[in-house]
């Protein structure tokens, strides 16, 4: 009876630490939401006297995302969670080229953009993206369910083996279902590529065909989600299903998708197999992203030129292969993507006006088939098609963080702290029996979310709902069928 006293006032201790660690985490990511806001306001009344803005940008970014990791570390967020990808992320693509401005490195940068805008835009567009980032942030903190667990509530060793065989069985079924879909989109860009010596002659692919090609990855989870205690044969399907997407971004350009695909597809094996990184591990992945890392900035190279043959994108990637520029490259290509929020605070509202959430609104819309009744509403609901694209001239995708401004101007922060609230609401990992299907569904939506930080709201929502319905419909329609041959037996 002591012992029992002891243990439950012991787990009564841990639950208020928990509880006060949760509310002293909450009220600082506030503070500094605050603190952030008044020194854009200070700084802002001052420009003229300031000398270097991307120095302060940057040294102020450094700061605030290491305290973010600082914070998800002591909070035992470990490496396979959403939240450390999606911050990690937005801070490069956000401020990647700030960053070389900062430190006088965009000089032979490809397609330099900084020169085209006015200093105090570019400063006052970095404060808001900071602002953004934190408030963000912030939401996706107040969820307490969020990370995966700790491994020993990832052990499968009670799981219900009929569970898993539901599983596999369910990602063969649509896996044999969407690669066809796959196969038509990336044989046809292949062709186009090739034919034309480029990738810049590959159109985009839109549609039904698009849609089930992408249930690809969350056919792939689901067989992984079903092989727990056969690490080899999971293993094999790893390795087949990356080096497929590394040689169709070899081939026709096409990186983003591939990229988060294999990125969800990591992190999910880690999961299921409840891969812990020690030092061995953690070098040997930091050489393995610098070979991806170099593969992508070759990609990007030829993507700018010319793809004359295979051979000699294999000949420039040996030539790169251990540069020490790729993290320069990669600060290069993927920082670009500030610029749609520059274009957007631009334009809006002195010659556009705000969405008022219209695009959010909309975007339920592109679920309905006949996509095209709705073409010039998903044009006008589009800030990256109605105002980057139209009034600036180029293309520099599109990102959450101007889609939000679109809409809410400067309110947008606020709004930002409740969709990082929203996103935490949908990773979540239930405990109990057959919690590899929860695991699947979290990187299944991981493969898709974590393109806000450089695509549409509106381009990834019809996506959203695609992988995280179908394969539940299947896994239904198995388990009906399942049942019915039980009931008759």
């Amino acid at each position: 009876m002591e012992r029992l006293f002891l243990f439950y006032n012991k787990g009564l201790v841990n639950m208020y630490k928990k509880t006060f660690k949760y509310f002293f985490f909450t009220l600082v990511n506030f503070f500094l939401l605050i603190i952030i806001y008044f020194l854009f306001v200070i700084t802002s009344s001052n420009f003229e006297n300031v000398e270097n803005w991307s120095f302060i940008i940057s040294i102020t970014a450094i700061i605030l995302m290491f305290f973010q990791i600082l914070q998800m570390y002591y909070r035992r967020i470990r490496y396979m969670d959403f939240r450390v990808w999606f911050i990690i992320l937005l801070y490069l693509f956000m401020f990647g080229r700030v960053f070389l401005h900062a430190f006088n490195l965009d000089s032979d940068v490809f397609w330099d953009l900084m020169s085209r805008y006015p200093e105090k835009l570019l400063f006052e567009t970095s404060f808001y993206i900071l602002l953004f980032i934190q408030a963000i942030y912030t939401g996706l903190m107040l969820s307490s369910n969020f990370h995966l667990r700790e491994r020993r509530e990832l052990s499968d060793e009670n799981d219900d083996q009929g569970d898993s065989k539901l599983l596999y069985n369910s990602g063969i079924i649509l896996l044999f279902f969407s690669v066809p879909f796959r196969l038509y989109i990336d044989l046809n860009s292949i062709i186009q590529a090739q034919s034309s010596s480029s990738y810049m002659a590959i159109q985009q692919h839109v549609g039904l065909a698009d849609d089930f090609a992408i249930l690809v990855v969350p056919s792939i989870l689901l067989i992984l989600a079903g092989l727990p205690k056969n690490k080899r044969l999971g293993f094999i399907v790893l390795i087949a299903t990356v080096s497929y997407f590394i040689i169709i971004m070899i081939l026709t350009g096409d990186r983003r998708y591939p990229v988060t695909g294999i990125l969800a597809i990591l992190l999910c094996y880690g999961a299921i197999y409840r891969i812990k990184l020690s030092l061995r591990k953690s070098l040997l992945t930091i050489l393995v992203a610098m070979i991806l890392l170099n593969l992508l900035a070759v990609i990007r190279k030829v993507r700018t030129d010319s793809l004359t043959s295979l051979f000699s994108f294999f000949g420039i990637f040996k030539e790169e292969l251990f540069s020490m520029d790729v993290i320069y490259e990669t600060l290069a290509e993927f920082g670009l993507s500030f610029f749609s929020v520059v274009a957007i605070l631009k334009h809006m509202p002195s010659s556009e006006s705000y969405l008022y959430g219209l695009t959010f609104v909309g975007s339920f819309t592109s679920l309905v088939p006949a996509g095209f009744l709705f073409s010039d509403f998903h044009s006008l609901i589009s800030p990256s098609s109605n105002t980057i694209n139209k009034l600036e001239g180029y293309p520099v995708g599109a990102t959450l963080a101007g889609d939000l401004y679109a809409n809410f101007g400067w309110y947008a922060v606020l709004i930002a702290i409740i969709i990082g609230k929203l996103l935490s609401k949908l990773f979540v990992f239930k405990e109990g029996k057959n919690k590899n299907f929860y695991i699947v569904r979290y990187y299944s939506l991981f493969y898709i979310l974590i393109n806000l930080v450089r695509s549409s709201f509106f381009e990834i929502f019809r996506a959203s709902f695609m992988v995280y319905f179908i394969p539940i419909l299947i896994i239904m329609i198995l388990k009906y069928r399942q049942t019915k041959q039980k009931n008759k037996s």
